[in-house]
């Protein structure tokens, strides 16, 4: 058998007691047996058949600030069962003890700075100093402590409590209930829980609680209610089980099943707990006892013939295309054969418009850009538009190649001899107050913080207008008017292309030229389409040969190198 000394009363293991026989020496082990036998077996009860949890009290609690230190204030007491089966028993009275964080006591300054979950822990200590006998044949003493005091200690920690779920399977209604629930409870009860923590969860402190010093909280206050309802264990003892289950019996409801139906707002109530449905008219009830299952259905679809006795005069806002049938009073059907087939194919009202009076028809016809052609029983509508394109809007090219390469030198040259041109098809207005032209470099990165600096406060789009080219025989030639000198542009240009060399970096530096369309408008006061395809160096999509599209970005690049 297992050595009951050698365990810590939490894991099972076989029993021992003393056996009195006359003559028997007592020792301190003897009597200590004695003790563990009756201690032991009183938790193995409590855990096995009551669980662990809070059983009572517990409602008043404070929180003070005790020279930075935290301390628990129990104004009522309250009592527990850790998963060994050990009582916990808090006096309350006003019992104040010190909350500890690990080995050492929690501070308030470090409750402050999360969310703190408190814990009871079953402790034993010694009390009661007394004078004992060292040696029987000496007159030698010490002392010794005379009583063990079952106390507790609370503990403080950041990580929430584990929880538990239970396994609540539906009873299987086709065999027998008390049965389903042996096989339930055997099912539950098959392991046994380990207690690798012994200590008893009692209440989450609200996050970030300060409490200033020489202050108290109470629980109203410092305590998260929903957190501790949802982790705090509870133990429900025989008098509140016989309460919940008095409750329980003598509730003619108590799962509140089928309460009652409400039919167009008027209440139906139930009658021990059924509700009597009632087929009238064309509805039908069709009960499934095998199936638990019930369905509602009409009869009416089915009946042939004319059930209602309808005819034409009855309708409200029918106008008939054949006068000739509001005299025919064959109702064999729902309506007259003539009626169905001359109300079906007939036209009440368009937009509140009638149709011709004598035969009851509309007329269709085409407007701009719409066709109407008829053939037998249909009506095709037909557009010509060509989906917002036009014809011969105003186009334009450009006179240097879509993404070359050109030095640096070059691109001055051109600015300075205003060389860079575009040439519109038709003739185009002038409009000096819109900016219709820009252009902006793209700087490669520089890992020099101090040089992308620079580049980004200089990297911003330059605008400029489009005109008239001077001494041009044309009003169709036009260049770019930008709003920077070319000197300074070729500084600027200069002073950038010598730190990318600095910096050994390869990169080519990129002009990026645009040209808003929209804001350019021809002699016939249609914007110039500026919608490209594949880079070409010319605007317009080109469609069909001659259809484009008003407006758009005409965009170009040229690559620099030094």
């Amino acid at each position: 058998m297992a050595d009951q000394t050698n365990n810590n009363g939490c894991t099972l293991h076989q029993f021992r007691r003393n056996r009195y026989f006359y003559g028997k020496l007592m020792s301190v082990r003897d009597f200590e047996t004695e003790q563990s036998y009756i201690n032991d077996k009183r938790h193995l009860l409590n855990r096995m058949i009551h669980g662990a949890g809070i059983i009572r009290g517990f409602s008043n609690m404070a929180l003070k600030n005790d020279g930075g230190a935290v301390e628990i204030v129990f104004n009522t007491g309250g009592t527990a069962l850790d998963c060994c089966g050990n009582e916990i028993v808090v006096s309350g009275d006003g019992l104040s003890v010190p909350v500890y964080n690990g080995a050492v006591p929690l501070t308030a300054a470090l409750l402050a700075t999360g969310t703190y979950y408190l814990y009871l822990n079953y402790n034993e200590t010694e009390a009661e100093s007394v004078s004992a006998i060292v040696n029987p044949s000496s007159c030698e003493e010490k002392c010794c402590n005379n009583r063990i005091v079952e106390s507790f200690t609370v503990t403080a920690v950041t990580t929430p409590p584990t929880t538990s779920t239970i396994d609540c399977t539906d009873v299987d209604a086709g065999k027998q209930t008390a049965l389903e629930l042996k096989r339930w409870v055997l099912k539950q009860s098959g392991s046994i829980r380990n207690c690798d923590d012994q200590s008893v969860f009692l209440a989450a402190v609200t996050a970030n609680l300060n409490i200033p010093p020489g202050s108290s909280v109470n629980s109203d206050n410092f305590v998260d209610a929903d957190t501790t309802l949802t982790y705090r264990p509870v133990i429900y003892n025989n008098q509140l089980l016989s309460q919940l289950i008095s409750c329980h019996i003598t509730d003619p409801n108590p799962h509140d099943m089928m309460k009652g139906i409400q039919a167009e707002g008027q209440g139906v109530d139930n009658v021990n707990g059924y509700v009597t449905l009632a087929a009238t008219d064309s509805i039908t009830l069709d009960a499934d006892s095998g199936n638990h299952t019930v369905t509602v259905g009409e009869s009416h679809s089915a009946v042939a013939g004319n059930p209602h006795q309808t005819v034409h005069s009855q309708l409200q806002g029918i106008l008939a295309a054949d006068g000739s049938i509001v005299t025919d009073t064959t109702a064999d059907k729902h309506i007259t054969h003539q009626q169905a087939g001359r109300w079906d194919s007939a036209i009440y009202k368009i937009n509140g418009m009638v149709p011709k009076a004598d035969t009851g028809n509309f007329t269709i016809s085409g407007g701009t850009n719409v066709t109407v052609t008829a053939s037998t029983n249909k009506v095709t509508i037909s557009s010509t538009a060509s989906g917002g394109l036009e014809k011969d809007l105003t186009t334009f090219a450009v006179n240097w190649q879509h993404g070359q390469q050109m030095s640096l030198d070059e691109f001055i040259s051109r600015m300075l001899n205003q060389d860079f041109v575009l040439e519109f098809s038709n003739t185009v207005t002038q409009l000096a107050d819109n900016t219709v032209f820009s252009f902006a470099l793209m700087v490669p990165y520089v890992e020099d913080q101090d040089k992308l600096r620079f580049f980004m406060s200089r990297l911003q789009y330059l605008n400029g207008n489009v005109g008239p080219q001077p001494g041009s025989q044309t009003s169709s030639m036009h260049y770019f008017l930008d709003e920077v000198t070319a000197e300074e542009l070729f500084g600027y240009l200069h002073s950038v292309m010598d730190v990318l060399k600095i910096n050994e970096r390869k990169q080519m530096l990129r002009v990026m030229i645009q040209v808003k369309c929209d804001f350019i408008p021809d002699v016939a006061g249609r914007a110039v389409a500026g919608h490209h395809l594949l880079g070409n160096g010319k605007s317009g999509l080109n469609v069909n040969g001659s259809d484009n599209l008003q407006g758009g970005l005409f965009e170009s690049w040229i690559d620099l190198v030094q």
